[in-house]
């Protein structure tokens, strides 16, 4: 069995060296460079931004073995199956950093989208949690 269980995995996964060079680039967004953005100079300050990286990967495999007996022919094992997979990056600024001869300073680069969109969950989950409670004390 477990030769059919290779055979079905080698079939689904035809090149892993493409799988492997895929997994490469998508965790190469989290290096540093993607991190901290190139230096920027002006005079004697400096500034470099900083950036929240995510990395997402997925995948899955399947199939079956199907036994059958035809009358010209010994029993057979028929495989099927198939994979397929995914993956995501993305990067959003956090905040900047200061470099001046006298300090280093960082600051926040706030998300006022982020920030709208959890207060308006926060207040419809409160909201819904208040109709539920209403409803039960009925």
């Amino acid at each position: 069995m477990s030769e059919i269980k290779n055979e079905l995995f080698l079939e689904a996964v035809k090149t892993p060296a493409e799988g492997l060079a895929l997994l490469g680039k998508l965790t190469d967004a989290a290096s540093p460079e993607a991190v901290f953005g190139q230096p920027i100079q002006q005079g004697d300050t400096t500034v470099i931004t900083a950036n929240s990286v995510s990395v997402g990967l997925g995948f899955g495999l399947g199939g079956s073995v199907q036994q059958k007996n035809k009358a010209d022919q010994a029993d057979y094992n028929e495989v099927d199956g198939g994979g397929g997979g995914g993956g995501s990056t993305r990067a959003r600024p956090v905040a900047v950093i200061k470099i001046t001869p006298d300090e280093v300073s960082v600051q926040p680069i706030i998300d006022i989208t982020a920030i709208c969109l959890a207060f308006f969950s926060a207040f419809g989950a409160i909201f819904l949690a208040i109709l539920k409670t209403k409803k039960l004390a009925k």
